[in-house]
């Protein structure tokens, strides 16, 4: 059959066809069958789908519309997606009139369907909007966009009017998903749907962000809502700033609640699910405006500042999961931006190194299992996992300085070959390397106390401790090859570092020379007298490293002190 015959004969349908007839077959739920009422409905979506644009389609189906969401209710997924296609290829025609009745005639039941077909059309709609050039821009000065503009702004209407006074999760779970789904496009053309969306959002910013906070608030600890909650607030971006007096209102009153609820703590009374709540959303909106929480002026109140002080010196908080997996990251992202190393941001980093999951969230067997926050972290499985937990431990060691480096190596070596078994050797394989990329950062390694000469020492006594214990440890308990390579791959980083501010301070020379001496003779050593090592080139040279550094950056003594040990050995 030739082309032009083909649409002929489409056309002839098209002519036949009589739209009222099927939609009367759709509606005539006592008279049809299910099946019928598909097959009907199927032919309606074609029938609108052929159709060229006829906006007054609206008011010609308008009285059927209440019946047609009525049908969305009811059960049959079938008949549901159908019905749904159909007024889909209806409000093609008219976008924004569709969109406007919608608003309109929200009833009780009706909503989420009304939702769904709402986000369903402004996708459909936006593809109908003419490209500007090669770049993929839309046509601003088209009729199409004009009408997608106005379509957009009239459903971000009414979903914020339905979050505004619905008490229902699911409904709530639905729109938080599809707000999230325009604001983080991922197909090509991304950029520009975040613009508009954050332009139409404008207007509702407040309203919404404060219902989103209230939900976040009242829901329980385990609510999945929250985890959709919490990034959508995020991505709200620049609206934030944009909104400067709300925002710094909803810093300062989250800022008062969390101080007054660490200082009435008590063990047997105390809400740790919202403080822990309530500390994620200052937190969250802290990074989103750091001039806010964080001012520049020195005189100025630093709300941020308060709460880490607060915080830190809070007795007993029990912070759920979700806290500490969302709220670290986000201190860390604001202090980034806007904040130095302060006692109260060092305190605070190391704090979180030290901190233990509460035992009554992190049970094993039936018994309380005590584990770090890191550590908890670090075993959990997620996406991509182990490098968020390694970008987190590193910006807490950033954060908090030498002291938070000799925090996590204190913890790596407890966890190796302890009663943990596989796990805690894993952990120190993640710590220990953790520990060598920091010590490589000379941000980390800033020497601004003599309480950060105190603990760069200790980490010295801490590897080398270590290192001594395996000339008379049970050969059980020895650490294998790869364990020994590590440990000396951190003290050659370390030294590396750290020698030449150490070795000209009045005080610590001495200590520091003896204790670099006693670290090379345990590397030295350790070759002849460990022929199972000496097949791993690998500690030959970390040992090396170890020797070359010592003796590069040590005093006099210390180089007569390395010549002796060669000589020995």
């Amino acid at each position: 059959m030739r082309p032009d015959a083909a649409f002929d004969a489409q056309d002839a349908r098209d002519a036949a066809f009589n739209p009222l007839v099927a939609l009367q077959s759709l509606l005539a739920a006592d008279v049809a069958s299910a099946k019928q009422r598909v097959r009907a409905a199927q032919q309606l979506q074609s029938y609108f789908a052929r159709l060229s644009p006829t906006p007054g389609l609206l008011l010609s189906y308008e009285p059927y519309l209440p019946l047609l969401t009525e049908i969305l209710g009811t059960k049959g997924q079938e008949l549901q997606a159908a019905v749904l296609a159909v007024l889909l290829a209806l409000a093609g025609h008219n976008p924004a009139g569709f969109s406007d009745w919608m608003a309109r005639n929200t009833q009780l039941g009706s909503e989420p369907w009304l939702v769904q077909w709402s986000y369903a059309l402004l996708l459909q709609t936006e593809k109908t909007v003419p490209r500007r050039g090669d770049a993929d821009e839309w046509d601003k000065a088209s009729t199409q966009f004009k009408e997608f503009d106005r379509a957009f702004a009239r459903v971000l209407h009414m979903w914020r009017t339905l979050l505004d006074h619905t008490a229902d999760v699911a409904l709530v779970d639905q729109l938080v998903k599809y707000l999230q789904a325009l604001l983080v496009q991922q197909e090509e053309g991304a950029d520009k749907w975040r613009k508009m969306m954050l332009k139409k959002l404008q207007t509702h910013f407040v309203d919404i962000a404060d219902v989103l906070i209230g939900w976040m608030m009242s829901t329980g600890p385990h609510s999945p809502l929250r985890e959709e909650i919490l990034p959508l607030l995020h991505h709200f971006g620049r609206l934030w700033a944009d909104n400067s007096v709300f925002s710094l209102q909803l810093l300062n009153s989250f800022a008062d609640e969390i101080v007054n609820l660490c200082d009435s703590w008590n063990d047997q009374e105390a809400d740790g699910d919202r403080t822990s709540t309530l500390l994620t959303c200052f937190m969250m909106v802290a990074q989103c405006v750091p001039d806010l929480a964080l001012p520049a002026e020195e005189s100025a109140d630093s709300s941020f500042v308060r709460v880490l002080h607060r915080v830190a010196s809070c007795p007993k908080p029990e912070y759920s999961l979700f806290c500490l997996a969302n709220c670290s990251e986000y201190m860390l992202k604001c202090t980034t931006v806007r904040l130095e190393n302060t006692r109260p941001v060092q305190a605070a980093a190391v704090r979180i190194l030290e901190g233990e999951i509460p035992a009554r969230i992190v049970r094993k067997g039936g018994q309380p299992k005590r584990l770090k926050i890191l550590e908890c972290l670090f075993h959990a499985r997620c996406g991509n996992g182990a490098t968020h937990i390694t970008q987190l431990c590193l910006h807490l060691l950033r954060l908090g300085g030498i002291s938070a480096l000799k925090t996590l190596g204190t913890r790596a070596f407890q966890r190796l070959n302890g009663r943990h078994g596989g796990k805690g050797n894993n952990y120190f394989v993640f710590a220990a390397s953790c520990f060598v990329l920091a010590s490589r950062d000379s941000e980390i390694l800033m020497f601004t106390s003599d309480d950060d000469v105190t603990h760069a020492v200790g980490i010295l006594e801490l590897i080398t401790a270590k290192l001594e214990k395996q000339s008379h440890r049970n050969r059980q308990h020895r650490l294998t090859p790869r364990q020994v390579c590590l440990v000396l791959k951190m003290a050659s980083t370390f030294v590396g570092a750290v020698s030449r501010f150490l070795c000209d301070r009045d005080g610590v020379a001495e200590i520091v020379k003896g204790v670099s001496l006693r670290l090379l003779e345990c590397a030295i050593h350790m070759l002849p007298s460990e022929t199972v090592v000496i097949r791993d080139h690998r500690l030959a040279v970390e040992m090396l490293k170890i020797g070359s550094l010592l003796k590069r950056e040590g005093s006099r003594g210390l180089r007569q002190s390395l010549e002796n040990a060669q000589f020995s050995g």
